[in-house]
């Protein structure tokens, strides 16, 4: 084998290397894209990257390399114009100076002509698994004719998805027909059909669609792994175990995706980073690293002998993607999900240069590459035969004639797969499906749909077209300059803070909540917002046309009034312009001037009837029960998200510890110890800071994310009544939302009394009804309403109760975040007061006391004696706040 005809051969034609270039361009690009959609620094920084990302992998990358393949073998000059126009698309994407829309139509015509080289090697061979990947092809020309005509990647990525799928589960077909029965082709080819329609049905509606994909993803795949024979060569040795290990850990990750897809619908947020990155790197990336010690001896010539070097990139990517979807995505951790992805671009880089050691370095001197030796066993015959079809480029060995397969590696595998497809049929589906009359059906449902796609995809660009119609955007949009923007949000800001870009530019933002616990959105004053973005998630807001200036922000409570903004700035925009300005809110809400929704503050009315529902909050705190030495309180404080009635007939959305505002009264003695265990069952970070105890608030104090929890311990030391509250930044937006409550300690030689009663003074500052708090009213200091224990003037409707002559003990508490309180009963006077931790007015001295003057998270207690029957209002004497709630009644009876 080694004449000079040959070593002709081995030399061939260097100029398929050319198709290659692009293809190792769009990939080095992809992987500087993936880290900046992760908030890292990049070896190059530019604003389109991020925007192509998703296109330079699957297209750019995957794509030129498998019309490369399919090019070579036809062996006609013409195949060769699909990786062509597929890298120069690659390229367009790249180069700034380029308008999108270039790159967008060459990877159109690029999918085009891939699409047409199945035509005459479907031929050649009237198989159902070259039809399979007529149709795969076809999808992917169906998705790039969607992503030039204006739609978002996520409506992309479900064709890509049957793109490469349905590519290489029809190749495995071909290399693997004696285990898959005669009939595999026709099976390959109604799974298509069944992927293809659920496509279809999602570009209606995209959630069934999504449902449906995820249920013909799950069934191809079971059916694959099941006949598949790298299930048998995993047991053998060197080269074929490795490339059955990597197949297989490709059908687990796609299996994953499917499942994904079929429980969750449309994917959004760490659901849609599962999906994508489970199909295009697990899935797709573990099938190039199985074959590509095959596919480039075959298509570009050269020796790529195999090493047990190449299983690190393997698990390289495995571990990034365990990291990644299984710590990131799945719970949610901001820093894994950054650790996955950087494991990931790491896996590929060391897998390319492992390659190209490999290739340099030739064959290993050790041995002379020996075809892998399977396990003995009964069935050793079949597997010994058709474990080359694990090692075989895929359908190069099914369509390249003579002359190219005589170009692989020595190992033998080709060969060896040669005489495996020579005992198949010929036409493996051919007697089932009628052969050309199937590749008439295939071929006229292909023309139908990606007409539909190409009409529906030149209407948005048509003038008073598109789906940006109505919303604000000028039609023209699509014409306009495109630039994406990286953004992070962590803490209580964004970075960068400051956006500039020339004026008439389309600004995308790609945001993404780099935080350790807290949830973050974007709003932006021309009416566009993203979700709220979990730890880790992030999503692509289309701003629309730049034509003056915009402001953004984070719109959680509290977190704009914090600072959390995001400037936009349009370069060289005349001073009169303004910002092009939707005309409603993503919610179909007016929005205000400022761009944020206009709060419509309810009317108050404060001695209006609460209604037969009203439930008043007790004030009454329980007796102690006699203990002879400390006690073990236990207490579990869920956090949730509730509408509320804060006032008669005013509602807000509260946030509240054990489902009230305030959260309940703890209670207990000097020395007892308080296991605290918070959960958090809200949508956003939140935390607990109990002043009762004493503990470094690093642990015990930190932000938890939404489904996480902790416990918090301590030992109640001191007497007096103490706050606790949620200490999640901005704290003074959880505590005005209702996360505050009181622990009240008693010492073993307080007095008892006929009544002891817990008020806590908290302030509301409203928004709409029924929604959150006015972040700019709690940042001026003017509150709507304030009240004890959570409700305006609620025991003026429930008075408290005593009798004439009987002692009553009234803990209060100042929970601010923002006002003082002036306590004072009308009608009486106070003989016992005690204030932080000491008596003001002693028990018995004869002194008396008007007024209990506490600041915001300051505590104590009055003691008096009702001398007769009556009504006995008690109020704030800071009057202003009186007349907004924070007042009540003791209804004292006669003894």
């Amino acid at each position: 084998m080694s004449s000079p005809a040959l070593r002709r051969r081995r030399r061939g034609p260097s100029w398929r290397l050319g198709w290659m270039l692009p293809a190792g361009l769009a990939l080095m690009a992809g992987l500087d894209a993936a880290l900046l959609l992760l908030g890292l620094p990049a070896p190059i920084t530019t604003d389109r990257l991020p925007v192509v990302h998703g296109m330079l992998l699957v297209l750019g990358f995957v794509g030129t390399l498998i019309a490369l393949e399919r090019a070579t073998a036809l062996a006609r000059w013409y195949g060769f114009l699909a990786p062509a126009l597929l890298g120069l698309g690659a390229i367009a994407l790249v180069a700034d100076p380029v308008p999108l829309m270039v790159g967008k139509v060459l990877l159109v015509l690029g999918t085009a002509a891939f699409t047409l080289v199945y035509v005459p090697l479907w031929r050649r061979q009237h198989d159902e698994a070259v039809l399979t990947e007529l149709l795969a092809a076809g999808l992917a020309c169906g998705g790039a004719i969607r992503w030039a005509g204006g739609a978002d990647f996520d409506e992309v990525l479900p064709w890509l998805i049957g793109f490469v799928v349905l590519t290489i589960a029809a190749e495995r077909v071909e290399l693997a027909r004696i285990t898959l029965g005669a009939r595999a082709g026709s099976r390959v080819l109604v799974h298509a059909a069944s992927l293809v329609a659920a496509l279809l049905i999602g570009v209606a509606w995209p959630v069934a669609g999504a449902v449906l994909l995820g249920a013909g993803l799950l069934a191809l795949t079971l059916w694959l792994i099941q006949h598949d024979v790298a299930r048998h060569t995993i047991r053998t040795r060197g080269a074929t175990r490795f490339m059955a290990a990597a197949i297989l850990c490709g059908y687990g990750w796609l299996m994953i995706a499917a499942v994904v897809l079929l429980l969750g619908g449309t994917p959004q947020g760490a659901a849609y980073d599962a999906v994508a990155h489970a199909v295009f790197l697990g899935y797709t990336i573990s099938m190039i690293m199985a074959h590509a010690t095959t596919i480039l001896p075959a298509v570009l010539r050269i020796d790529l002998p195999y090493r047990s070097a190449f299983w690190v990139p393997l698990g390289l990517l495995q571990l990034s993607l365990v990291v990644r979807l299984g710590l990131g995505d799945a719970l949610g951790w901001g820093p894994a999900w950054q650790l996955g992805g950087v494991l990931g671009v790491l896996a590929l880089l060391v897998f390319v240069a492992t390659a190209l050691t490999s290739a340099v370095l030739g064959p290993p001197h050790a041995r002379s590459l020996p075809s892998p030796r399977p396990e003995r066993s009964r069935s050793a015959p079949t597997v010994a035969t058709n474990s080359a079809s694990a090692t075989t480029p895929p359908s190069v060995s099914a369509t390249t004639p003579p002359s190219v397969s005589a170009t692989t590696p020595p190992s033998g595998a080709v060969s060896a797969a040669t005489l495996s497809r020579a005992s198949a049929p010929a036409a493996v589906g051919s007697a089932r499906f009628g052969g050309r009359r199937a590749g008439l059906a295939v071929g006229g449902l292909l023309l139908a749909t990606l007409t539909l796609l190409a009409v529906g995809a030149l209407h948005p660009l048509t003038p008073g077209g598109g789906k940006n119609e109505g919303a604000g955007v000028p039609a023209a949009s699509g014409q306009a300059p495109v630039q994406n923007v990286a953004v992070t949000a962590e803490g209580l800001r964004f970075t960068p803070d400051r956006i500039e870009v020339p004026a008439g530019t389309h600004l995308l933002i790609e945001l993404t909540n780099v935080d350790a616990a807290m949830t973050h959105d974007l709003v932006v004053d021309s009416g566009t917002r993203t979700e709220r973005l979990a730890p880790g998630q992030s999503e692509l807001l289309d701003v629309g046309v730049v034509t003056g200036d915009l402001e953004a922000w984070c719109g959680v409570a509290g977190h704009r009034q914090q600072g959390m903004v995001l400037s936009i700035v349009a370069a060289g925009a005349a001073p009169d312009d303004h910002p092009t300005r939707a005309g409603t809110g993503p919610s179909g809400h007016g929005y205000g001037t400022s761009g944020e929704e206009a709060v419509q503050k309810p009317i108050i009315d404060l001695a209006a009837d609460p209604g037969p529902d009203f439930m008043p909050n007790d004030a009454e705190l329980p007796l102690l029960p006699p203990s002879d030495g400390p006690v073990t309180r236990k207490v579990t404080l869920e956090v949730t998200e509730q509408v509320m009635e804060v006032a008669p007939g005013i509602t807000q959305r509260l946030w509240t510890f054990g489902g009230s505002a305030p959260g309940p009264v703890l209670h207990g003695r000097v020395g007892d110890i308080f296991e605290v265990t918070l959960v958090n069952d809200g949508p956003i970070g939140h935390s607990i800071d109990f002043h009762a105890g004493e503990l470094a608030p690093d642990g015990p104090m930190r932000t938890i994310a939404p489904g996480e929890s902790l416990t918090y311990t301590f030992t109640a030391e001191r007497a007096g009544i103490w706050m606790y509250h949620c200490g999640t930044a901005p704290v003074s937006t959880h505590i005005a939302s209702g996360m505050y409550g009181a622990v009240v300690i008693e010492s073993e030689d307080l007095p008892a009394v006929d009544h002891s009663y817990v008020l806590v003074q908290g302030e509301y500052y409203l928004g709409a009804q029924g929604e959150e708090l006015d972040g700019d009213a709690l940042a001026a200091g003017e509150p709507d309403l304030v009240a004890f224990n959570g409700y305006a003037a609620q025991y003026d409707h429930a008075p408290l109760q005593a009798r004439a002559g009987e002692r009553v003990r009234l803990w209060v508490l100042d929970a601010g975040p923002e006002r003082a309180l002036s306590f004072h009963v009308i009608g009486t006077q106070f003989d016992t007061v005690w204030s932080e931790g000491s008596y003001l007015v002693e028990p018995g001295s004869g002194d008396g006391s008007q007024a209990l003057g506490l600041l915001p998270a300051q505590g104590g207690f009055v003691e008096l004696t009702p001398p007769e029957p009556g009504h006995y209002p008690f109020v704030n004497h800071v009057m202003r706040d009186a007349e907004r709630g924070a007042h009540g009644i003791l209804e004292v009876t006669a003894s």
